[in-house]
């Protein structure tokens, strides 16, 4: 006479002995937004999302009937909502939000002593960064399309024209930009303590340097391919003199970049052995 297997709970309800891929993606997705959308961090949220469009409107109010009558150019009288949304938003803002966002994935679980518990479930260590990274980047492609949406609704409100084409550009092109951003951050977090003065040295070296060198090392720069795609644009390319591109060229190594990031970046979360002790300490 056989024996029966001993009870197990888990089985009698029908769960899985263990998490698969959308269940672990689930829990890091719910823990990555519940965080961010406590009531004690709704008024602050709400004020940083709303600095950058008041400073534009506020702008507008004072510099646009001045330009009105000096130029010719339709769009230059509103040239301030163009150098906030580009220059100030989009090449700063946004690649130091993406960076703050990703970088501190897996030192932030150091610093609560947490990651130990993390890496010993049934997911293997690639696989946790990578869901975390696929979390966070969609928590912060809302966040940002909220900011730019707010950023158009103040230019809206002061008479910047032809946003009605701008403004799908700027959305896609947003949602390429924020993926490779952040998978920097999340190399540049996996390298040093001090993600943050890493990443403006190497916008520094990289981004303001190699970019704006005339060959095809600039390649390496991602805001020359955010350029290229930008200037497609009719008002980009007659407010900026940036260099021309292939647009096959720039999508393509804005869609390779994260992978090799990542990539860099779940070998090193792989091999290196972390200590809460040590990591306190740096």
């Amino acid at each position: 006479m056989s024996e029966s297997p001993p009870f197990s709970p888990s089985r009698a309800m029908g769960a899985p002995a263990r998490p698969g891929l959308a269940g672990a993606l689930r829990g890091l997705w719910l823990l990555t937004w519940r965080s961010q959308l406590t009531l004690r961090q709704w008024p602050v949220r709400l004020g940083t999302l709303l600095v950058l469009p008041v400073l534009v409107y506020m702008t507008m109010a004072a510099s646009g009937r001045r330009q009105l009558s000096e130029v010719s150019v339709p769009w230059s009288r509103t040239e301030p909502f163009y150098h906030w949304l580009i220059n100030f938003y989009f090449f700063l803002i946004l690649p130091l939000t993406c960076v703050r966002g990703c970088a501190p994935l897996i030192r932030d679980e150091l610093q609560a002593d947490t990651l130990g518990f993390l890496i010993t479930r049934p997911v293997s260590r690639a696989r946790l960064l990578l869901l975390k990274y696929a979390c966070q980047v969609a928590w912060l492609e809302i966040l940002l399309l909220l900011e730019t949406l707010l950023l158009f609704a103040a230019g809206a409100a002061r008479g910047v024209p032809a946003l009605g084409t701008l403004l799908p550009l700027v959305l896609g092109v947003q949602m390429l930009a924020v993926p490779a951003w952040s998978a920097l951050g999340l190399l540049l977090g996996q390298l040093t303590t001090r993600y943050m003065a890493a990443a403006l040295l190497y916008g520094a070296i990289v981004e303001m340097g190699i970019g704006r060198i005339p060959t095809n090392i600039n390649s390496l720069s991602i805001i020359r391919h955010l350029q290229v795609l930008l200037s497609q644009n009719a008002a980009m390319h007659g407010l900026y003199a940036w260099p021309s591109g292939k647009v096959a060229t720039a999508l393509g190594a804005l869609l390779v970049a994260p992978v090799i990031f990542l990539g860099v970046a779940a070998l090193l979360f792989s091999m290196v052995e972390y200590h809460h002790g040590a990591e306190m300490q740096k």
